[in-house]
């Protein structure tokens, strides 16, 4: 099923401080309260990485966070109340980061999800 998802990479902040632990609890607890005022939870599965970039002059490059969603296409959520959610999350956890440099980009997607696999033989 073609849907939509969403990646947001935090950088440019400490990282002897936050870590993933840490960006998957800021992420959650914004999450729950978006959940509450709007009943659409956005989940996020959060990647550790580094960019290097030529700009950067003190060292190779700096540690990045991606929280990547995608919008369950069977739920009821329309794509325009996720997406406006997905930005709601986004600006808490910002606040929360001390407001990093951040970017996001939004791919549609073939997504499929299993409950149960059966084998057969």
């Amino acid at each position: 099923m073609l849907t939509e998802q969403y990646s947001v990479v935090f950088n440019g902040f400490n990282t002897d401080f936050y870590t993933t632990d840490y960006i998957a609890n800021i992420w959650g607890v914004s999450a729950n309260e978006v959940y509450e005022e709007t009943g659409i939870y956005i989940p996020g599965i959060i990647h550790e990485g580094y960019l290097v970039d030529e700009k950067i002059v003190d060292g190779l490059g700096k540690q990045v966070y991606m929280v990547v969603s995608t919008r369950n296409p069977t739920e009821p959520t329309k794509k325009e109340d996720y997406w406006d959610s997905y930005r709601e999350v986004i600006r808490r956890v910002r606040g929360r980061l001390e407001n990093p440099s951040m970017s996001i980009s939004k791919n549609v997607t073939d997504f499929y999800y299993f409950l149960d696999i059966k084998y057969v033989d």
